[in-house]
């Protein structure tokens, strides 16, 4: 059984967060213990005491939880993924990031070993990004909707129809 940490930017409630359970649902189902926390309301040493505990760090999406994945990953020398769910060139067009954004981003995203994108699309963004996968990174494409993360449909009940 694997414990593995799973960062989230925040606790609100939306298609990252539906996500996110649905992951940890399906380690719970695969055998693994999963935890979430919100990086944003947790005090730093929480982080590091759940990172020191877990056998792998996942950071579920936006850059702050990468940020913070990647450095207690190096801190404990624990491994990371880093799962991204949007397009990463459209989305710092959209915010009008930086350039010293895009220059640490770029940085930091050639230094993830491993990398999980929701769509083709978000995986060629990021490539575009970078200028290409850094040497020995693992990039893969996971749908959010992949099948083996929602539970079997249940069975119809007997009298439990519309009528």
């Amino acid at each position: 059984m694997s414990r593995i940490l799973l960062l989230q930017d925040n606790t609100a409630i939306g298609g990252i967060h539906t996500a996110t359970q649905a992951l940890m649902d399906a380690l719970q189902r695969a055998g693994h213990a999963p935890t979430a926390l919100a990086v944003r309301g947790t005090p730093w040493l929480a982080l590091l005491r759940a990172a020191q505990q877990a056998d792998l760090i996942v950071a579920t999406n936006g850059f702050l939880p990468t940020y913070t994945g990647w450095l207690l990953g190096a801190l404990l020398r624990k491994p990371v993924v880093a799962w991204l769910h949007g397009p990463t060139q459209e989305v710092l067009a959209q915010a009008q990031a930086s350039a010293a954004k895009r220059a640490w981003l770029r940085w930091l995203y050639r230094r993830l070993r491993r990398v999980v994108f929701v769509s083709g699309h978000a995986r060629d963004s990021f490539l575009g990004f970078t200028g290409g996968a850094a040497a020995g990174q693992r990039l893969e494409v996971i749908p959010n909707a992949h099948p083996d993360w929602h539970p079997a449909p249940a069975a119809a009940q007997p009298g439990h129809l519309d009528r």
